[in-house]
């Protein structure tokens, strides 16, 4: 596993925990540790091979370098696999669009049981995003054409 896939997997629990409501210091901890290892030049594999202390590295705690470890072993991290199951990660797609962050989502989520990009569609659709609480007709219509913008250009679902 090298430095950038140990990064998606941070930035991917730091927008789970996001969406979940998370202390804003916990978030920002993993946000910084992807940041300071996707550009990292030696690859932290390698360094856990060697046994240094990753903790020497900015933006990497002891709990993080538990969990660096745990995923570098493994190719798994269980604070992920556990979050998952709390917060629906399709739900990361609906945050991808630009004007829906992860409020925007989380409500959507909440309070109209959308999970995915095709709920999320379907809902505008039936008019049903425009009726929520600080949505309104204008971003019901920017939320379509941002999904028929992306399908335009092949983009998929989870990509968005």
């Amino acid at each position: 596993m090298d430095n950038r896939d140990i990064s998606k997997v941070l930035e991917k629990i730091a927008d789970l925990l996001e969406l979940k409501e998370a202390n804003f210091f916990r978030i920002r901890a993993y946000r910084n540790a992807a940041w300071a290892i996707a550009d990292h030049p030696t690859p932290l594999s390698q360094m856990l091979e060697e046994e240094k202390d990753l903790t020497e590295l900015d933006f990497i705690g002891k709990d993080l370098a538990v969990a660096i470890k745990e995923l570098v072993s493994t190719g798994r991290l269980a604070a992920l696999d556990e979050l998952e199951k709390e917060v629906p990660p399709t739900l990361l797609g609906i945050k991808r669009i630009p004007g829906l962050g992860p409020k925007k989502a989380r409500k959507l989520w909440r309070d109209l049981d959308i999970l995915d990009v095709p709920g999320l569609e379907k809902a505008a659709l039936d008019g049903r995003i425009a009726d929520l609480a600080g949505f309104g007709e204008k971003t019901q219509e920017s939320i379509l054409r941002r999904i028929n913008r992306a399908r335009e250009k092949g983009t998929p679902y989870e990509e968005i």
